[in-house]
């Protein structure tokens, strides 16, 4: 009987840790996607709704700039060499809003939560991330 019990266990632990691992080739999206993560100074109406002006005008900039990349090692190079670039863009439509907020910009591995977009699922993982923080970067996050 005990060992009936503890082979139930495992079986169960294994039925456990598959459901979490990447399947179908999951883990590929790994090392091909650059990820944005902004996060606002607060939660307030207000702070969210700046985040998301600001969430706009970084995706714009930084898909223009990346075009014409092929790989995410290419982005991340042309990311870094602009990262003044996108805090100022991004500092500037705080401004534009009325806000007097700090803006930092890093480049760097993050974890993210799985995220479904239409037809695309990002598992849940270490990703390659820009992330835009305003101000106190207290509010809730906005992940893409």
């Amino acid at each position: 009987m005990k060992k009936l019990l503890i082979l139930c266990v495992c079986v169960c632990l294994i039925f456990v840790v598959l459901g979490v691992l990447p399947i179908h080739g999951e883990t590929e999206v790994y090392d091909k996607v650059l990820r944005l993560h902004v996060v606002a100074n607060s939660d307030s109406e207000e702070d969210q709704s700046l985040k998301l002006c600001v969430r706009d005008k970084v995706i714009e900039y930084v898909g223009e700039i990346a075009a014409d990349c092929d790989t995410l090692e290419e982005t991340k190079i042309t990311v870094s060499e602009h990262l003044d670039n996108i805090a100022d863009i991004a500092l500037k439509e705080v401004n534009a809003q009325g806000c007097f907020y700090d803006v930092e910009v890093i480049l760097g591995k993050e974890e993210y939560p799985e995220k479904t977009y239409a037809s695309l699922c990002f598992p849940s993982g270490e990703y390659l991330s820009l992330q835009v923080r305003i101000g106190d970067a207290a509010g809730q996050n906005w992940w893409c």
